[in-house]
């Protein structure tokens, strides 16, 4: 079976606009066509490229997720923990909200340190555990 069916299949299993990662689809053939396949199926409308290495099943005129949901996704397929307050919440919410200037958002994680870019925000993803980082945020 070809790696396009198989990732067909697996996302025909998906609900509507439900979230997955490269990692989810490692078992549908090797990394170069899992790739491939992931862009051609964009390209349909079959899914769409939420931030790299993360597809929502859907085309992308459905609604997409608030940067918080996308970052909690991300976390998991590399097995981090994200530390979520309300500060993180409403600047997350905010994010969206007819602000079309570039924002960033910080969350903070169990592991090393890594950002994204989703749409015109860049989401930051800190380690929690890194004292540079912490004296980082005090100055």
């Amino acid at each position: 079976m070809s790696t396009i069916t198989r990732l067909r299949r697996f996302i025909n299993s998906l609900k509507d606009r439900e979230m997955f990662t490269c990692s989810d689809v490692l078992d549908c053939g090797n990394r170069s066509a899992i790739g491939v396949a992931l862009m051609r199926l964009s390209r349909k409308g079959l899914i769409t490229r939420l931030a790299s290495g993360v597809y929502m099943k859907g085309d992308e005129y459905d609604k997409k997720p608030e940067p918080i949901e996308v970052a909690q996704v991300k976390a998991k397929a590399f097995g981090k923990t994200l530390s979520i307050n309300g500060n993180d919440v409403r600047r997350s919410l905010n994010t969206n909200r007819g602000a079309n200037q570039d924002q960033t958002i910080e969350f903070w994680i169990d592991g090393y340190s890594s950002s994204f870019q989703y749409g015109k925000t860049k989401v930051i993803l800190q380690s929690a555990n890194c004292k540079k980082a912490m004296d980082k945020k005090k100055s």
